[in-house]
């Protein structure tokens, strides 16, 4: 419980910082102009764009999870859904947790199991991004921060991708190794954090499997042009028409910049990121501010109202969530 409070404290302080940082220097009366002068004839495109890109993720999870037992993909959207949902009002990124929870108890499969393929999409969309950035980066110049996070960010995710693969071709001795450290504190726990560890790895035995390899990095790459694409349609509604690689920008560096913990759907960082990228190619920061706040509720409010309709619908309550959220 308390490990928990202090992580929920450090996330509102980190958004608390960065709702400071993004509205340094607004000029407020421009952003309420800004919105209320917005041509919102693209929302309805936003939100079905929005809506759209979550689909193609839960293909792209369906994929991860063929090679461990092949899914419904209407089971995969429903919790996919709910683990967005948990993930826009939970701190931390507990959705995940809620989601491999979820997943593991509708389909028979092991909870760590399940857990191991999200950490495969996330790595399948930390390296899309990457694709992205370097793409983009051979073609235009990028500001000295952007390379940064994207040197950062590649480091990152090489380095957990190399771990996972020295750890699946050598299972035997990963789990010994836990099992040896473990111990040296209690059998018991050993012996079931090696079980844990067992069942972990079972999720990354698409590695072995090419074509779902293949098929996944697609549906990686298509959801987020999809996204892109929505960031793209809200900000014609603020007469944000610039070249279509910035959208594709905005994205990869929003999406690494709320990798950092905040408060229960990125409130902040989300904000202080895409309107940094804006900047770079002279949006106004005021009239930037308002096509965060509206880009980010297109994205925020019609997955979590699915995600409630998918949560009631599976008999879940808050209370179950809470035993997910004091189990990590």
């Amino acid at each position: 419980m308390k490990k928990s409070s202090t992580r929920l404290w450090i996330s509102i302080l980190a958004s608390a910082l960065f709702i400071v940082l993004t509205l340094y220097k607004v000029d407020f009366q421009k952003t309420g102009e800004a919105l209320e002068t917005a041509n919102y004839i693209y929302l309805p495109l936003g939100v079905m764009l929005s809506l759209l890109t979550n689909i193609i993720r839960s293909y792209r999870w369906k994929y991860v999870l063929n090679p461990i037992q092949k899914i419904s993909i209407l089971s995969v959207f429903s919790v996919v859904s709910i683990g967005y949902m948990a993930n826009n009002i939970l701190p931390a990124r507990l959705g995940e947790f809620v989601r491999a929870y979820i997943i593991g108890k509708k389909e028979g499969i092991s909870k760590s199991t399940t857990l191991a393929t999200i950490v495969v999409e996330r790595i399948f969309d930390g390296l899309t991004l990457l694709f992205f950035l370097t793409l983009i980066s051979l073609f235009f110049p990028l500001p000295l921060w952007i390379k940064r996070v994207g040197f950062a960010a590649t480091v990152f995710f090489l380095s957990l991708s190399v771990f996972l693969l020295i750890l699946m071709f050598k299972k035997t001795i990963g789990i010994r190794l836990v099992e040896r450290g473990v111990s040296l504190f209690s059998s018991y726990i050993a012996q079931r954090a090696s079980r844990l560890m067992d069942s972990f790895l079972s999720g990354l035995v698409i590695i072995n499997h090419k074509k779902d390899i293949l098929m996944a990095f697609l549906f990686s790459v298509i959801a987020w042009l999809a996204e892109a694409t929505t960031y793209y349609v809200i900000g014609l509604s603020f007469g944000i028409d610039l070249p279509l690689y910035v959208p594709v920008l905005t994205v990869v560096i929003v999406n690494l910049g709320i990798m950092i913990p905040s408060a229960p759907g990125y409130v902040g960082t989300f904000e202080f990121f895409c309107i940094s990228v804006l900047a770079i190619f002279s949006v106004e920061k005021s009239i930037a501010l308002s096509f965060a706040i509206v880009l980010h509720a297109v994205l925020f409010i019609p997955i979590t109202i699915v995600g409630m309709i998918y949560f009631w619908k599976e008999n879940l309550s808050f209370a179950e969530i809470d035993t997910v959220k004091l189990s990590h």
